[in-house]
């Protein structure tokens, strides 16, 4: 016997014997057995009263907190022995306070044929899943450990994904697994330990990373079904024995290696006894792409190695200590069920067609390392409605030809470019339609040197891209703004002013909000600021504009259609407080979009009195006639428009000569 069995006999010899002479649980609540194993900390367990073990049947919901006699505890581990021998139990909800699955938790737990493993969940214990029903296993990348034996002879099991965390695969792990038919080992995996998938009888392909070292003994033996071994490793593995792999697989089998590394695979022990080895025109595959190595540091993405990808896709940024720096040739070139790619954000080049007729393609961002995009890259992706370039990019920039790129492109809408300096190409990335119709976004203040740079002057839509502080604040005010993730709020502009709005137009029950946080240092600040909405018009409130200061609503209205800017102007306190505009939408659309805007958000410092109307450092009965004055003729030339705002409100009226006279009859405001 190794050292690794009698270390599980040992392990399990204690695991027996702690469990015999003691009660295995503390206490009973909602249908399942707990033990207590820290302050406020439980782990489900069995019933000792029962010899089988089979305290559970049907479905069992696991709580993440339970309370008896008073205490609430966290229920944080699924037990040693907890499921086992529960031949009824046919489903489990495992909660997201799970950390730990213990030994044997779910042996011999014939009808369970799903378990989901929630990623809160770091260590798998042996044989917690050995002898199950399960038809698949999803292993998130959160489990650290996993012991041997896991699914011991699990004869339904067909799928199984593995935690990309995990340094080996241990002993017995999947053995007499016989309707599993595929295995990838994922990258970081060094060492697979004796009899892994001993006697998976139907596994017909393997996937080895290039992180393995050592497969010790048996661990492929008695898997007679397998036509295809993959193993990415430069260096050939170190096998036991000649007994890793059946004879029938050495005879078989095809052995993919990476091609440069062809010759010493087929010098190595063990794997040279493969009959039919295949130099591989890729280096390593992660998450089913497709790399090549270009230098000790680098690496290119050529594709996807299915035949027809469908869905999202990721280049990474680096990959097997590799950093990603160009997308090949004709990578995803007529995979048009790919709806979405993200590129890596140290890829520099996109070679030539990369792209080509995904028609699928919705969105795409060039990142800001990328300075060369060759011909025809998203030439036919018909469906394709934004892009984003970086601000480094440089499409070909060193002949200066575009090649067609954006071609064939007929439902762009949307282009954005980073670049603060436009750069110039000789000929049109885009079909006229789009240089029409499509809004081209630049830099804000960089739109005049975007008209006159070759070919981006083809736009006739080029618009600005502000923050909200610059579109927010009065020349020269420095409150910082921000937004509510949710629906953010959008800056908006026209050749005389910019301003902002909310941003779930069109979106029913749905919130979107700005606040800034302001310091004010002298009794009598004011902040002002301009307002616009617009909505569905009537007597009663569809959707909600808000604003609130520290938390507490100076103003909540229905929105209204205007074309107007209204002012909005309240006192503030010294010290900190929060300002807060929302725009709080129904259940119901309106197609023209409702939105709740302001502009000119400012600090007013108390220059003058309340009241002085006219400027002369004093209130009386001449600030009346001047405010009469104002409303007459609407001359505001002399006056103090902020003094005059007297009750406070959003505009001065009759209202204000009404509190102004009233305090200087009562003497206070």
């Amino acid at each position: 016997m190794n050292k690794k069995l009698l270390l599980k006999a040992f392990a399990l010899l204690v695991a027996l014997s702690s469990n015999m002479g003691a009660s295995a649980y503390d206490f009973a609540a909602s249908g399942l057995y707990f033990n207590i194993i820290g302050t406020n900390a439980v782990e489900v367990t069995y019933n000792d009263n029962n010899s089988s073990y089979t305290s559970y049947s049907g479905n069992v919901d696991i709580p993440s907190t339970i309370t008896y006699d008073g205490t609430t505890y966290n229920v944080t581990r699924i037990g040693n022995f907890a499921f086992r021998n529960s031949g009824d139990l046919t489903g489990v909800t495992i909660p997201n306070s799970i950390t730990r699955i213990g030994n044997f938790a779910f042996y011999e737990c014939i009808n369970l044929t799903d378990i989901y493993i929630p990623w809160s969940v770091t260590y798998l214990g042996y044989d917690a899943f050995g002898k199950t029903g399960l038809t698949g296993i999803d292993i998130p990348n959160s489990v650290t450990y996993i012991g041997s034996e896991v699914c011991y002879k699990c004869p339904n099991l067909l799928n199984v994904r593995l935690s990309e965390s995990i340094a080996f695969i241990d002993m017995r792990s999947f053995q007499d697994c016989t309707n599993l038919r595929r295995i990838i080992i994922p990258e970081g995996v060094t060492t697979i330990y004796s009899d892994a998938f001993k006697g998976c009888t139907n596994l017909t392909e393997v996937t080895l990373p290039r992180s393995t070292t050592t497969i010790n003994s048996g661990v492929f033996s008695g898997c007679t079904a397998l036509t295809n071994v993959t193993c990415f490793a430069p260096t050939p593995p170190s096998l036991y024995d000649n007994n890793v792999f059946s004879t029938e697989t050495y005879n078989n089998a095809t052995l993919n290696v990476p091609s440069s590394s062809y010759s010493a695979y087929q010098a190595a022990n063990g794997w040279k006894l493969f009959n039919n080895v295949n130099p591989l025109p890729y280096d390593f595959v992660v998450h089913n792409l497709m790399y090549v190595i270009t230098s000790s540091t680098t690496a290119k993405c050529i594709g996807s190695v299915l035949r027809d990808p469908t869905d999202s896709w990721a280049v990474e940024d680096e990959a097997c200590g590799f950093l990603i720096t160009e997308i090949a040739e004709e990578a995803f070139a007529d995979c048009p069920n790919i709806t979405s790619v993200k590129i890596g954000a140290n890829v520099q080049k996109i070679g030539s067609a990369a792209f080509l007729n995904c028609s699928g393609l919705t969105k795409i961002i060039i990142p800001d390392a990328v300075t060369y995009v060759g011909g025809l890259v998203f030439y036919g992706c018909s469906s394709l409605s934004s892009v984003e370039i970086g601000k480094n990019c440089r499409f070909n920039s060193t002949t200066g030809y575009s090649m067609n790129i954006f071609k064939g492109c007929t439902s762009l809408t949307s282009i954005t470019c980073l670049s603060e300096e436009p750069w110039e190409f000789m000929e049109p990335m885009f079909d006229q339609a789009t240089y029409n119709n499509a809004v081209l976004w630049v830099p804000g203040g960089k739109q005049d040197a975007y008209r006159n740079t070759n070919y981006w002057n083809k736009f006739s839509h080029i618009r600005g891209i502000y923050t909200l502080d610059e579109a927010l604040n009065v020349p020269g005010g420095n409150i910082h703004f921000y937004s509510s993730d949710n629906y953010p709020w959008v800056v908006d502009y026209d050749d005389y002013e910019m301003w902002a709005h909310s941003g779930n137009a069109g979106v029913h029950n749905s919130s979107s909000t700005l606040f800034a946080y302001v310091w004010v240092e002298e009794e009598g600040t004011l902040v002002r600021f301009q307002l616009q909405t617009r909505g569905e018009e009537g007597s009663a409130i569809y959707d909600e504009c808000r604003f609130e200061i520290d938390g507490n609503m100076v103003f909540s209205f229905g929105t209204y259609a205007s074309d107007g800017w209204a002012i909005q102007t309240s006192s503030l306190s010294p010290g900190s407080h929060l300002l807060t505009w929302s725009y709080n939408k129904d259940g119901s659309v309106n197609p023209e979009g409702d939105y709740f805007a302001i502009k000119a958000v400012e600090l007013i410092p108390p220059a003058t009195k309340r009241g002085d109307v006219n400027r002369d450092g004093d209130v009386s009965i001449a600030d009346v006639t001047a405010l009469i004055d104002y409303l007459l003729s609407g001359d505001d030339s002399g006056i103090n428009l902020d003094a005059a705002n007297c009750n406070n409100d959003s505009d001065v009226s009759i209202a204000d000569v009404t509190a102004l006279i009233d305090y200087l009859l009562s003497g206070s405001w």
